[in-house]
């Protein structure tokens, strides 16, 4: 007979079938383990690489651009900051403002979808408040983006020791 261990049915009042559970057990791990994609990492990197270098369907083509580009210096002998834009000098604020926002909405017309943003540099010795005043200038201005950039004398490469 079926349970014949002499046991009486009142032990075990509901017996539990565990088959069908450890079935639709197996049945999600397969699942799981089928749409689990493994990813292999060893040898790999993932990187994002420009799309107008190396080996491409087509070069892109090249859209030039005037720099924004002032750069400030300090002269010593007259005490003051001196501020270029490309090879001129600009004393006024209201010309140095007028011409960056010209040099602006012509590289706009020009690349609308690059925005090309103003590049300060500054020589030691000048004054930070000189800095802050051009910075000024562009944003009354509206010009979207600011950077900075290291000027000659800020970084030096050290000599190779042989």
């Amino acid at each position: 007979m079926a349970g014949g261990s002499g046991e009486s049915n009142s032990d075990n009042p509901l017996p539990l079938n565990v088959v069908p559970l450890i079935d639709v057990i197996f049945c999600l791990l397969l699942f799981f383990m089928c749409s689990f994609h493994f990813k292999s990492l060893e040898g790999k990197m993932e990187a994002w690489l420009p799309a107008d270098k190396g080996q491409g369907p087509s070069p892109t083509k090249k859209i030039q651009t005037a720099d924004l580009r002032v750069d400030l210096s300090w002269n010593a002998a007259a005490q003051r900051t001196v501020r270029r834009f490309g090879r001129t000098e600009y004393a006024s604020d209201a010309e140095l403002g007028e011409l960056l926002k010209i040099q602006f909405d012509r590289n706009s017309v020009a690349t609308p979808d690059i925005a090309v943003p103003l590049s300060i540099r500054s020589e030691a010795g000048v004054p930070w408040n000189d800095v802050m005043r051009v910075m000024d200038i562009a944003r009354e201005r509206h010009l979207p983006s600011i950077e900075f950039v290291l000027a000659g004398n800020e970084f030096v490469l050290p000599e190779p020791v042989r």
